[in-house]
């Protein structure tokens, strides 16, 4: 792996901690910025993946920072920047997935994202239980086709270089909790 020279004696103890088993030492996840890295150190880079870059827009440029957020070239590139930036210790290990937030799924389902500098948000959008209609059919969704093609590129551009996992999508009270409002959705409990 092009990231991770030690791959394969990492690989040999994060298998045999789904073994219950032990080699010589516990598992340890190390993020640190290399010693030849041209990015300043800041927290998110020892988190990744890297969500650097936006503070070169206004605020109220939303189109750049939508694309910034949306756009799989410059997801590659932002990925690929941190990786080259970041010594991976232990069991740490380059790997990397479309970062909207916690929430993603609620996009999916009629909370249309709102990207800013730094947090993706997905507002409250049921606002009576008896008028909202979830939108199940969610092959036609613009906001699922830009996390696939995302992903998709990723995978395209990986060569056996890094891992490509999947978007935090959510549970299914904190989906509720950001889409009907968190106050209402604890009454709602109470009330039904």
């Amino acid at each position: 792996m092009y990231y991770k020279p030690d791959w394969p004696k990492a690989k040999k103890r994060i298998n045999a901690f789904w073994k219950n088993e032990f080699i010589d030492r516990c598992c340890v996840a190390v993020f640190a910025p290399r010693k030849n890295s041209k990015l300043p150190p800041f927290p998110e880079l020892q988190m990744g993946p890297w969500l650097g870059g936006l503070e070169k827009f206004d605020d109220n440029d939303t189109e750049s920072i939508t694309k910034w957020w949306t756009d799989p070239q410059q997801n590659y590139e932002r990925m690929i920047a941190w990786f080259e930036n970041t010594y991976f210790g232990g069991e740490a290990i380059p790997a990397t997935y479309v970062n909207w937030g916690a929430m993603a799924m609620a996009a999916f389902y009629g909370s249309p994202p709102i990207f800013k500098k730094n947090t993706v948000w997905y507002p409250a959008v049921i606002e009576d239980w008896n008028k909202w209609e979830w939108k199940t059919d969610i092959t036609d969704n613009p906001f699922r086709k830009q996390i696939f093609d995302i992903t998709n590129y990723l995978i395209e551009q990986c060569h056996g270089r890094y891992f490509v996992g999947t978007p935090e999508v959510g549970s299914a009270g904190d989906l509720l909790s950001l889409m009907r409002g968190p106050d209402k959705l604890a009454m709602d409990l109470i009330d039904n």
